[in-house]
C-alpha cells in the first residue's frame, strides 16, 4: 500500500476547513429536514454598489489572487476553489470592473444563502463571483438642448411697453415689492400665512375654491400631518425665478404669480402622494420618464387650476413684468415666463378640453384631457424652454444617483410597478390624472423611447464583459508544484 504526501496545514487553513465542512454539514441537513436547500451549486443574480475591493496575493504557484469584495448587499470572497477554479487572467477580468462606488450587476455561485436561520455572512467564504456586467450606465445628450427665449421684448424709444404676450395670466394690477425680506410660515398654520405672506393666503384661498383642482392639494397642504413649510423669499424680475419645493419646503421666489405657487404646491402633492414609490424604484431609463413626467403634470396642472379658476370668476395674480429704461431711451420689458404661459401649451390644453365637453364628458374629463395634452406635448419636445430646462434637470437627477438604482427591468410585475409610479407622478385627487394612456399601458416602452429620441437623451452603454468559470479541475494536478516538492 503506497502513502500519499498531505502537506501540513497551518492554524488558519483548518479552521477555514472546519468551517467549510461544518457549511455544508448543515446545507445537506436543511436539505434533508426538506427546506430544499440546494448547496454549492446555486446561481444568485445581484444588483450590488461596490464600496472597498481589497486583494490578497496568491500564496501558492498557479493560484489567482483571492479578491475580498465589500458591497451594500454583503461582503463577497472571490478566491480558488474546487468547484470554481480561476486563473489570474479571470480575476483580473473581473477585477477591472470592481470599481469603488460602481454600480454593477453580479452572479455569484456557491452556497445558498438561505439555509435556515444561517446569516448570509456567514457564508460570504463559499460565495464566488460568476459572472459580471456593468450596472446602469449614464444619461448623455446626442444632441444640443433647444436654446429658449430669453423672455425680453425691447420697445423702440417714443412707444408704449407691449402688451403681454398671447396666453399669459391675466393682468389684475396686483403690484408687489420683489426684494422685501424672506418670510416663511407652515402651512397648517393659517394665521401665520395670512400675517407673514399674505399672497400665498390669497393664493391658498383661490385653491381652497377650486372643487377639482384645488381642494385636493389645499387639503394635503393645510394637514399638520404633512408637516409643509412655504417661503416668499426676494427676487428681481428681470433675473427671473428659482422657485423650488424639497424636504416639504415649497420656495417660492416673491412677484412670480399664483401660477408659480400652484406649480410648487402641486410637486408637495406629488410628493405625498407618491408615498415612497418614486423613480429610484425603476431603471435608469424609465425614471427618467418618471422624473418629466413629474414636471409636465406639474405644468399641466397650472393650466388646468387656471381654467378651473376662471370659469368660477377666480383670478389668478399677474405675469410679473419689469421695465427697465435704457440711456437711448428705450425701454426694455423683462416678463417671467414658462410653459404654463406658452400660447402653443394653451392652445392644446384649450383643444383637448374643449372636445371632451363637446362629447359630454364632464368638466373633470375636460380638465383631465387638456393636462393630459399638455403632458404630450412637452415630452414630445415641443417646447423649447422646457426641454431645455428639464433635460438637464432629469441628467442632474439621474446620473449623480446612479449608485441608488437596483431594477433592472426584469423583476417579476416590473410593467406594473412602471405603471403605478408613472402614474403617481399626474394624481390629483379621484377624478383625475395628467398622464397620457400610452405611457401606462402596452405602448409603454415605444412612448418611452419615442420621448428619449425627442428629448435627445441617450443610455451610455458600457461595454459588457461575461465570465465564464473554468471547468472543474483537480487542483493538486492542475497546481504548479511548490519549490522543493515534486509533482504528483
Amino acid at each position: 500500500m503506497g502513502y500519499q504526501y498531505k502537506p501540513k496545514l497551518t492554524t488558519g487553513q483548518k479552521i477555514k476547513k472546519f468551517a467549510k465542512r461544518m457549511t455544508l454539514a448543515l446545507a445537506f441537513g436543511a436539505a434533508v429536514a426538506g427546506t430544499g436547500v440546494n448547496y454549492y451549486g446555486s446561481d444568485e443574480e445581484l444588483l450590488v454598489r461596490i464600496d472597498k475591493v481589497k486583494v490578497v496575493p496568491a500564496t501558492e504557484a498557479g493560484e489567482a489572487p483571492k479578491m475580498v469584495i465589500y458591497t451594500d448587499k454583503g461582503t463577497f470572497v472571490n478566491a480558488p476553489t474546487r468547484m470554481l477554479m480561476k486563473d489570474a487572467g479571470d480575476a483580473a477580468e473581473i477585477a477591472q470592473y470592481l470599481r469603488e462606488g460602481e454600480t454593477l450587476k453580479i452572479t455569484v455561485y456557491g452556497l445558498n444563502p438561505h439555509l435556515g436561520k444561517l446569516d448570509r455572512d456567514d457564508l460570504h467564504l463559499y460565495r464566488n463571483i460568476r459572472k459580471v456586467h456593468p450596472g446602469p450606465g449614464q444619461i448623455i445628450i446626442v444632441t444640443p438642448p433647444p436654446t429658449p427665449d430669453d423672455g425680453v421684448i425691447v420697445t423702440p424709444p417714443g412707444q408704449l411697453p407691449p402688451k403681454l404676450p398671447t396666453g399669459a395670466l391675466t393682468d389684475n394690477g396686483f403690484q408687489e415689492d420683489q426684494l422685501a425680506p424672506e418670510a416663511s410660515a407652515m402651512n397648517s398654520d393659517l394665521n401665520a400665512i395670512s400675517k407673514n405672506v399674505p399672497q400665498l393666503a390669497r393664493d391658498l384661498a383661490i385653491m381652497a375654491k377650486l372643487p377639482l383642482t384645488g381642494r385636493p392639494v389645499y387639503d394635503m397642504l393645510i394637514d399638520p400631518a404633512n408637516g409643509m413649510r412655504s417661503t416668499l423669499f426676494p427676487v428681481p424680475l428681470k433675473e427671473g425665478s428659482t422657485s423650488t419645493y424639497q424636504n416639504k419646503h415649497a420656495r417660492i421666489g416673491r412677484g412670480t404669480g399664483t401660477s408659480t405657487a400652484f406649480h410648487e404646491y402641486y410637486h408637495a402633492y406629488q410628493d405625498v402622494t407618491e408615498d415612497g414609490k418614486g423613480m429610484f424604484s425603476l431603471t435608469v431609463k424609465d425614471a427618467a420618464i418618471a422624473n418629466f413626467l413629474t414636471e409636465a403634470s406639474a405644468v399641466a396642472y397650472e393650466i388646468a387650476a387656471r381654467k378651473e379658476a376662471e370659469k368660477l370668476g377666480l383670478q389668478f395674480r399677474a405675469t410679473p413684468v419689469y421695465q427697465e429704461t435704457r440711456a437711448d431711451g428705450s425701454v426694455r420689458t423683462y416678463t417671467i415666463t414658462s410653459p404654463s404661459t406658452n400660447p402653443e401649451n394653451l392652445k392644446a390644453f384649450d383643444a383637448a378640453y374643449n372636445a371632451a365637453l363637446s362629447q359630454n364628458l364632464g368638466e373633470a374629463k375636460a380638465l383631465e384631457a387638456g393636462g393630459k395634452a399638455v403632458v404630450r406635448r412637452l415630452l414630445d419636445a415641443k417646447d423649447d424652454q422646457w426641454s431645455s430646462l428639464y433635460a438637464q434637470v432629469a441628467i442632474i437627477n439621474i446620473n449623480n444617483n446612479l449608485h441608488a438604482f437596483r431594477e433592472d427591468g426584469t423583476s417579476a410585475g416590473y410593467p406594473q410597478k412602471r405603471a403605478d409610479v408613472f402614474t403617481r407622478q399626474g394624481k390629483l385627487g379621484t377624478a383625475l390624472n395628467f398622464i397620457p394612456d400610452e405611457f401606462l399601458g402596452p405602448q409603454a416602452n415605444a412612448s418611452i423611447d419615442k420621448t428619449f429620441k425627442a428629448m435627445g437623451l441617450l443610455i451610455e452603454n458600457k461595454a459588457q464583459t461575461y465570465y465564464t468559470p473554468v471547468p472543474e479541475q483537480n487542483n493538486r494536478t492542475s497546481r504548479a508544484p511548490a519549490p522543493g516538492r515534486p509533482a504528483g
